[in-house]
């Protein structure tokens, strides 16, 4: 009697044994969860800005579903803050779109959690470069032979250092620096406007913005004839003139009250 109660005994710590064994041979086994938030980044803003996301980021083992969290906090005021919420358009997806540009370099941090309450997060820094033109710009009247320095730019903003390049490259000693000579004995028209692109050290380049304009001072009435009135785009036959476009009799006026004391001034 027992013998026979050992063995019964024995049949089932087998029994529990082998279930166990089959129950962990069973068992799905998953990999530790890891997030990666992507490489730090620099967007370019333009004038008219394109749609930006946070792209990049990555996530790795663990038991879905995952619950998401963006994060950040940028100083807005003495002791108030932007947070996530106010610039991305959602904080519990993976790839949020970009809503606001501002705060200079943020750092946004994903916290992850999957079904597991297993818990990860990582953190990207997102900078924005973006530009202000300036609407001024320097004029030189000056006379056929003389030199003229651009020493500013109508540009500011971006991340330095910059680079600079003006357009068209007449006429100046290094068209790739922001100051340069202009040396007007090189021009062809009585009238030429600069344009300038800077380029930041992330590679974001700006538009074109004017900063300078060189007009030479005529010397004669040949140069009026040849210079201002091809200029305008108007011809000339004897003391007639005749404008293409009428609108630009106002310009016609400006030059020659200018320039030239004419009696259209009156």
């Amino acid at each position: 009697m027992i013998k026979h109660h050992e063995m019964k005994i024995k049949k089932n710590i087998q029994i529990v044994f082998f279930s166990s064994l089959i129950l962990f041979a069973f068992k799905p086994c998953f990999s530790q969860l890891t997030v990666d938030a992507g490489k730090d980044t620099t967007y370019c803003v333009g004038l008219y800005a394109s749609t930006m996301y946070l792209e990049s980021a990555t996530i790795e083992g663990g038991i879905e579903p995952y619950t998401i969290a963006w994060e950040c906090k940028v100083p807005k005021g003495s002791y108030s803050y932007y947070t996530a919420s106010d610039l991305l358009n959602d904080t519990t997806v993976l790839e949020p779109q970009i809503r606001s540009t501002f705060g200079g370099k943020i750092k946004y941090v994903l916290n992850v959690t999957d079904s597991e309450n297993n818990y990860a997060k990582d953190s990207i820094y997102v900078r924005f470069s973006s530009y202000i033109y300036l609407t001024g710009y320097h004029v030189y009247e000056v006379n056929k032979g003389d030199s003229v320095l651009f020493y500013d730019s109508p540009i500011i903003g971006g991340i330095g250092p910059l680079t600079y390049h003006w357009e068209p490259t007449i006429g100046l000693t290094n068209p790739d620096t922001l100051v340069t000579w202009c040396k007007t004995d090189s021009l062809t028209e009585w009238w030429t406007a600069y344009d300038v692109v800077a380029t930041d050290s992330c590679g974001c380049a700006s538009d074109p913005n004017r900063g300078y304009e060189v007009r030479i001072n005529p010397t004669g009435a040949e140069e009026l004839e040849l210079g201002i009135v091809n200029g305008l785009n108007i011809r000339q036959e004897g003391t007639k003139i005749y404008f293409n476009n009428p609108h630009r009799l106002w310009l016609f006026r400006f030059v020659l009250c200018h320039r030239f004391r004419s009696g259209l001034c009156q």
